[in-house]
């Protein structure tokens, strides 16, 4: 073998050496939560939503509740549902009348209507 052959096969073991180490350590970045069964978590990774009733895995926001004591978690989307509801309840509508009647006062671009 030429030692030119022996070089561009090195440098292209590193590079893609490099490469897979990059995209493994980046797999490793998620939102959600790495798991660790101890002390102050569930044994369980996944949990019952207490609004739908649906099988979810926990983010951070559930296990921070889970740790508080809730027991029944919400999925995200029953979570907006319920922080909706609250809104409106503060603020005597719901909240999609809220955006409507702001929305109401404005032009296409976010204008003032004269």
């Amino acid at each position: 073998m030429s030692p030119e052959l022996l070089v561009a096969g090195s440098i292209g073991a590193v590079a893609f050496l490099a490469g897979l180490l990059l995209l493994r350590r980046r797999a490793g970045r998620t939102r959600g939560v790495s798991w660790h069964a101890g002390a102050g978590a569930p044994q369980n990774p996944r949990y019952t939503c207490g609004g739908c009733k649906g099988e979810f895995t926990h983010t951070r926001r559930t296990m921070a509740a889970w740790r508080k004591g809730t027991r029944h978690p919400l999925c995200p989307a029953c979570h907006t549902k319920l922080q909706a509801q609250q809104a409106a309840t503060r603020t005597g509508g719901t909240h999609v009348e809220t955006l409507v009647q702001r929305e109401a006062g404005r032009g296409r671009k976010g204008r003032r209507k004269p």
